[in-house]
């Protein structure tokens, strides 16, 4: 500057050298009308800031209910604190979007971030933009993959029929002790792995779905002659049931 020498020759589109993150330039200004006099000072402090960093992201998964390889209930907001690592939760805004490139530009952010239904079957990548609240430095790229799991396969069985005994007293009233309901499992899970799945049996429907009040076996019907069980199947790996 002292000396008129190396001026920078595009100020419009400079890049700092030689001071990573922060860089003083000097400024000359001349008297053009006596040529005489002038003035040079560091007028302008040119500082770098990081842009926020993108971790990566544990896969969501969801059970496919009917196979149709989407799902609802993804909760995006889950993995927050996965995607931002040890940076605060209060210095960065989060959004999430279907597309990089929507994500660099801040379109089309996902609204429903805690309930989402995937738009793509089985695998959908779902990008993030962070903006750094103080800086307004922000950055944009891949983090999540929603992955729809199949619910366990349960076979159709043959009806159990067995002959009524005197056991209770009564060889004609259609309840009958020491049910083995467990002898069916290998017939229930079929090709499935018996390692990975757990079944129960359930007297109503409604128990089956929650979990609730397995059946012990060998099992006493409660309902003469004819009665329903009901089969609930989980893969211990997944936790998709079906019932």
């Amino acid at each position: 500057a002292q000396t008129q020498q190396n001026s920078i020759v595009d100020p419009n589109n400079y890049r700092n050298i030689n001071s990573p993150n922060s860089q003083q330039i000097y400024v000359r200004i001349d008297d053009v009308m006596t040529n005489s006099c002038s003035s040079i000072g560091p007028y302008v402090q040119l500082n770098v800031d990081p842009v926020p960093e993108i971790n990566p992201a544990t896969n969501l998964e969801l059970c496919d209910d009917d196979g149709d390889g989407f799902a609802t209930g993804f909760n995006l907001e889950s993995r927050i604190s996965e995607i931002l690592g040890s940076q605060s939760t209060t210095n960065f805004t989060l959004s999430f979007h279907l597309t990089e490139e929507d994500a660099r530009n801040d379109l089309n952010s996902i609204v429903e971030t805690t309930d989402y239904t995937n738009t793509v079957s089985n695998q959908q990548t779902i990008y993030v933009r962070i903006v750094n609240n103080t800086t307004g430095c922000f950055t944009g790229g891949a983090v999540i993959d929603l992955i729809t799991v199949d619910v366990p396969t349960i076979n159709s069985i043959p009806n159990l029929e067995l002959s009524d005994d005197d056991t209770d007293g009564s060889a004609q009233n259609g309840i009958l002790q020491n049910i083995d309901l467990e002898s069916r499992i290998p017939e229930i899970l079929g090709n499935l792995d018996p390692n990975i799945h757990f079944v129960t049996f359930h007297e109503s429907e409604l128990d089956a779905t929650a979990g609730n009040n397995a059946i012990v076996s060998p099992y006493t019907n409660t309902t003469p002659f004819n009665q329903i069980v009901y089969v609930r199947v989980e893969n211990t790996v997944t936790t998709c049931v079906n019932t």
